[in-house]
């Protein structure tokens, strides 16, 4: 993993982050394309521009860059909002999935775009040692109490819960959201799944 920044948080000893510095992840996947037992090099990478809905030109040409050095699958986050998701061609002929930015996953953002996020779902094949497909799951993020749920002696405290938006739209889950919450959820599975598939 690495990331452009730490929102000007420094590290203190004997904590370490992982800046996006080039010399060293060419010399971190230089170490593990020697190494045989790994299967797959998946890289984290903490970048972007903050609510931004589409990926920029640095995102784009640092995931080739990415792949190009030996990664099999990129994945990003630090928007606060679902980015795009593409697969681009390695230098070495590869197709290497990115997907530049899951969105928030528990977050007190409740703004449009920024209320969820998605969950990647990537199936590996084992023999040929390569992501064969990704999917995503919407879902979106509600603040507050489900049925049944809370605390009495504790009446304004609230929880935080990742719907998957299809499975609450389909009726497959236990409960209703009051009907802001459900419009929230709709036009947050809605958008995300346009942006997707473009």
């Amino acid at each position: 993993n690495t990331t452009y920044g730490t929102n000007q948080l420094l590290p203190v000893k004997p904590n370490i982050v992982n800046y996006i510095e080039t010399e060293q992840i060419e010399i971190d996947i230089a170490n593990s394309l020697k190494d045989e037992s790994i299967d797959l090099r998946i890289m984290m990478v903490h970048w972007g521009t903050e609510y931004q809905l589409q990926y920029n030109a640095y995102q784009h040409g640092l995931a080739q860059w990415f792949a190009d050095l030996g990664f099999d699958m990129v994945i990003g986050s630090h928007p606060h909002v679902v980015q795009g998701y593409e697969v681009i061609t390695a230098a070495d002929g590869r197709l290497v999935p990115v997907v530049y930015s899951l969105g928030n996953m528990v977050s007190n953002q409740r703004w449009k775009d920024s209320n969820g996020g998605v969950l990647a779902l990537v199936d590996i094949c084992l023999d040929t040692k390569q992501v064969s497909s990704v999917l995503y799951v919407p879902f979106y993020v509600h603040k507050g109490k489900l049925a049944g749920d809370g605390d009495p002696n504790h009446p304004n405290t609230f929880n935080y819960y990742c719907i998957p938006t299809q499975d609450y739209l389909d009726g497959k889950l236990p409960f209703l959201l009051n009907e802001t919450a459900a419009y929230e959820l709709k036009l947050h599975h809605q958008l995300t799944n346009q942006r997707l598939q473009k």
